[in-house]
């Protein structure tokens, strides 16, 4: 009974998925001396508890990691996503963004859904209500998508067109005057590439008074779009665009300067229900 117990325990550690093959090794050569080795059944029994107990280790460990949790014969510590260990301080503090981040999840999903809501006033109140800056006579079409809005400063009289994306990890600063068409895609995160663990790297994107955006351009974090400056359609923008330049292409560059010097018009008005 207790070899046929063991052998099929043994079938289910050998099914077992971890990383940790080391440990999984021990337990299948103690399993292997165990079963060419009769002794004492009570002696068997101690050490297929032993064995169990082995296993069992490996598969809360594997199930928990999703956590920042490791349980090992030494106890429960906290992990990062390289699984390296984490002093108790820095995990809290860890605890307390994951849940912080749980929170702006919700407040995005919210504000995904008023963003088309056919009416102007009743999107502008929420997205204010989440700590944007929106200045007198700017508006945003339905459809636009955010993170962090908090950081988000839009100037006075600016028109921002449908499904625009606009990221607000770091301050994202959008001056007056401003025209931005359809779809475009402001960030101001991305990923170290350089970097061992990929870790993100935030910076400010600045839109100054009176550039014009045209569709599907984007944005890439950094950068800062002079005066009077014109994006043209699907453009990406890596670098700084100087006042009055005009840049398009993949990447952007340079293709023409903009004869008007004095800036002082006003542009027209948003598209009702959309």
């Amino acid at each position: 009974m207790i070899i046929r117990s063991t052998s099929n325990f043994e079938k289910k550690v050998r099914k077992l998925k971890t990383k940790d093959e080391s440990l999984k090794k021990r337990i299948d050569s103690k399993l292997k001396v165990l079963l060419q080795n009769p002794k004492h059944p009570s002696l068997r029994i101690h050490k297929l508890v032993s064995i169990r107990h082995e296993a069992w280790s490996i598969s809360v460990n594997m199930q928990l990691r999703i956590s920042n949790l490791s349980f090992t014969s030494a106890g429960i510590t906290f992990v990062d996503k390289d699984n390296r260990k984490l002093s108790l301080g820095t995990a809290f503090k860890k605890i307390f963004v994951r849940f912080y981040n749980y929170f702006l999840d919700g407040q995005l999903y919210v504000l995904w859904i008023i963003g088309y809501v056919p009416f102007h006033f009743v999107r502008h109140f929420f997205y204010r209500l989440c700590g944007m800056k929106i200045g007198q006579g700017s508006t945003l079409h339905m459809g636009a998508r955010f993170y962090q809005p908090a950081k988000i400063a839009i100037g006075e009289g600016s028109i921002i067109g449908d499904h625009i994306f606009l990221d607000g990890r770091a301050p994202l600063k959008i001056g007056s005057h401003v025209d931005i068409a359809s779809q475009v895609m402001i960030y101001n995160s991305e990923h170290d590439l350089t970097d061992e663990t990929n870790k993100a790297i935030e910076e400010p994107v600045t839109i100054e008074d009176y550039v014009f955006i045209g569709p599907r351009v984007i944005i890439m974090p950094g950068v800062t779009i002079g005066k009077g400056a014109v994006v043209a359609g699907g453009a990406v923008v890596t670098r700084d665009v100087p006042e009055l330049t005009i840049v398009g292409g993949v990447p952007a560059k340079e293709i023409g300067k903009r004869e008007i010097k004095n800036l002082n018009y006003r542009l027209g008005r948003a598209r009702l229900f959309q």
